[in-house]
């Protein structure tokens, strides 16, 4: 039986960590670059690039990863929790709100 691959979407998509990941993602052979979310511009390496949380490919994504910004990070969570996405965050300088934020969503 074949396994399903992840489709993975990734926060920060631009930046310096997103674009590793991107690599990583497709390396790994079991998961998927399904959405990479930009600033603005599109997401090189990804299927699908959206500017917006609000995009329908966020909802299609079976894992989010957030490398983009502490200020960007309680609407990041936000939007997963609406959309009941898992949330895995490589931000750093997190507050102790936002760490528990995390782990009790």
């Amino acid at each position: 039986m074949k396994k399903k691959k992840l489709n993975v979407a990734v926060i920060g998509a631009g930046g310096r960590m997103g674009k590793e990941i991107e690599q990583a993602l497709v390396q790994s052979g079991d998961m998927i670059p399904f959405v990479g979310v930009v600033r603005q511009g599109s997401a090189k390496g990804f299927i699908h690039s959206a500017n917006s949380l609000k995009s329908e490919f966020l909802k299609q994504a079976d894992v989010w990863i957030d490398f983009s910004s502490v200020e960007a990070f309680d609407q990041n969570l936000k939007h997963a929790i609406a959309f009941k996405k898992p949330l895995v965050s490589g931000i750093t300088g997190l507050s102790a709100t936002q760490i528990k934020s995390l782990t009790t969503a």
